[in-house]
């Protein structure tokens, strides 16, 4: 080879290799769309179902009857103000990893990377409590998916087994360790 090809050569690798990116960054920012989309509409549809709920007739309890029915209504869940925060910080976070996506050749940004203190300007709380309520929201957010696999794994906890000596019956502990007991002769084997 001389270095003509050598130089078409690494200038092909080269493009081929710039092309791969913008393949990469095009299907990334594609699928941020995409996500964002599904999202949003996510969003709509429990805003349309919460504003259904809270529509409701004109009051014109005329009887008894219908002040009782009335009282007997399930009332509107309405978020309470840490709910909400944490809701408007959980969307400046989303908003921010989106535009990020988005603007893979204008990383100035910095602005918008200040999710605690947008939050706080949002809703008037200061950005101290505002993590506090963040905080709060994750832990309990992960004790609900810590529980949710604790619930799993205590249905496939303990199930027998019949074995030709006898019949084994296996169960899990909290340390994960799996013990065998045997029911027949009172022996444990492990």
């Amino acid at each position: 080879m001389n270095i003509e090809e050598l130089e078409n050569y690494a200038s092909m690798v080269l493009q081929q290799a710039i092309d791969a990116r913008r393949q990469r960054i095009l299907l990334k920012r594609e699928r941020a769309k995409q996500e964002y989309i599904e999202q949003q509409l996510l969003i709509e549809s429990e805003e349309k179902k919460s504003k259904t709920k809270e529509e409701s007739p004109p009051e014109t309890a005329n009887s008894d009857e219908e002040v009782e029915a009335d009282r007997k209504k399930p009332k509107l869940d309405i978020p309470d103000s840490k709910t909400i925060i944490s809701n408007v910080f959980r969307y400046l976070d989303q908003e921010y990893k989106f535009l990020q996506l988005q603007n893979d050749d204008n990383p100035d940004l910095r602005p918008l990377a200040a999710i605690t203190q947008r939050t706080s300007n949002a809703t008037g709380v200061s950005p101290v409590e505002v993590r506090s309520i963040v905080r709060e929201d994750r832990a309990k957010k992960a004790e609900k998916r810590k529980s949710g696999s604790q619930k799993q794994s205590s249905n496939d906890s303990s199930t027998e087994d019949s074995v030709s000596e006898g019949k084994y019956r296996i169960t899990t502990d909290s340390s994960a360790e799996r013990k065998i007991s045997s029911e027949g002769n009172g022996a444990d084997k492990h």
